[in-house]
């Protein structure tokens, strides 16, 4: 039907051609004529999503002879009227994840890199910097500077809302399919302070991405503190909207440090008033370099005595967990297998001679991570590779100059997260 193609088209402008293709292009035609379109949706989501988003356009669909053409939705092996009876019954709650009251100002780890951020929170109060971003990689105490800004707020008798970006996405998911988001809006927006942790994981999320731009620029105009973070900076986000990603430049970026797991062990014993054998912190940063501070919790957990506690008992108190972090660790082996599969290519053409695009890619990118996130020399990973060390040296440097392309970021992303 053309009058419904034009239409898309012209949606594509105000809604964005992502939120087109991925709401309105899979409804299905079920009939039409001069003056009527049939649609099936194939769930309640799109048909909340169409009633939310589109409706307000639908004056603008009209036939040859400028006569509206009337949209009637619904369901596929169902109406429209069960799919809103169904949700009129069905309550609605809002949940959101716990704060950590260990997580305050006072037992954050302070660094000397970190000062700026340090001081930034000492001084929360009035609103000089709208947003803040917080970001750095993983271990660089993201959670912990937003909940210990969110404590300090609420102290100081701000209304403070702190949330991480999956659970306010499942809230505007949830919210869609039971006609509540009157609900959630004045949840997100009757507030002084808003403070979203991981805000990248919104990335592909488009219809949550909207109502997100939205709540930001009301409670902006408003002059309420939105304190945001990310593993990355607000230029270097992906598949976040544009519009969002300028909005997040508009205050204070800071960019935190990954801290030294020694120095979190240290500060961990500090607080819970016991000394640690350094040959245990050892065995236990040797052990588990991933999770260092939960392997130091199960041992005071387990352990009345953890001062006096020597290197064979922890093992034995800390067998599972050992065992554990030993299943999960990322290998040469496991990051060679995880690129190969998100290219679509075998393990073995990664080790093999073929200088072909489609394989010499992936090699490079899994040479990289080899480097950077296994440290191994170059030498090393020549080996694994069958190549010399400076064909290493090259791939390497030409994936870093080449990092912010998304199908780089996303392949270093399935071999760092998904082992």
């Amino acid at each position: 039907m053309d009058a419904w193609r034009l239409f898309l088209q012209s949606l594509n402008i105000k809604l964005g051609h992502k939120a087109v293709d991925q709401w309105l292009k899979p409804l299905k035609i079920s009939g039409f004529d001069a003056r009527n379109l049939y649609l099936k949706a194939s769930n309640a989501f799109q048909v909340e999503w169409f009633q939310e988003h589109v409706e307000p356009y639908l004056k603008e669909f009209v036939n040859n002879n400028q006569q509206p053409i009337h949209i009637h939705l619904a369901l596929e092996n169902s109406s429209e009227g069960s799919v809103r009876r169904d949700a009129a019954h069905t309550p609605f709650t809002l949940r959101f994840d716990a704060w950590d009251p260990e997580m305050t100002i006072d037992s954050l780890v302070k660094d000397k890199t970190d000062t700026i951020a340090y001081t930034l929170l000492e001084q929360l109060g009035p609103v000089i910097y709208n947003p803040v971003f917080m970001y750095g990689p993983p271990r660089s105490g993201k959670t912990h500077w937003l909940t210990a800004a969110a404590w300090a707020l609420k102290a100081r008798g701000k209304k403070t809302l702190f949330v991480k970006a999956e659970t306010y996405a499942s809230h505007i998911v949830q919210a869609i399919r039971l006609s509540a988001m009157p609900t959630v809006r004045q949840t997100y927006r009757d507030i002084d302070v808003l403070i979203v942790d991981d805000i990248d994981v919104l990335g592909k999320k488009w219809a949550t991405q909207e109502e997100f731009f939205h709540t930001f620029n009301l409670l902006h105009t408003a002059g309420k503190q939105i304190i945001l973070s990310s593993k990355t900076a607000p230029s270097d986000l992906t598949d976040i909207e544009s519009r969002l990603i300028s909005r997040f430049d508009w205050g204070l970026s800071i960019k935190l440090t990954p801290i030294p797991s020694d120095a979190l062990l240290d500060h961990l014993a500090a607080r819970r008033g016991v000394t640690i054998n350094e040959a245990v912190k050892k065995l236990i940063l040797e052990k588990c370099p991933q999770e260092p501070v939960m392997a130091l919790e199960a041992l005071l957990m387990r352990s009345k005595t953890a001062s006096s506690i020597g290197v064979y008992e922890t093992e034995r108190l800390l067998k599972d967990v050992f065992q554990k972090e030993e299943q999960k660790a990322v290998t040469p082996e496991r990051v060679i297998y995880a690129i190969a599969n998100h290219f679509g290519v075998l393990p073995a053409d990664l080790l093999g001679t073929s200088r072909q695009k489609q394989y010499v890619f992936p090699r490079q990118i899994a040479m990289a991570i080899c480097r950077k996130q296994l440290g191994l020399p170059y030498k090393k990973i020549g080996e694994i590779f069958n190549r010399d060390h400076t064909t290493v040296m090259e791939s390497v440097s030409l994936i870093e100059s080449r990092m912010k392309e998304n199908n780089v970021a996303a392949a270093m992303a399935a071999a760092t997260v998904h082992h």
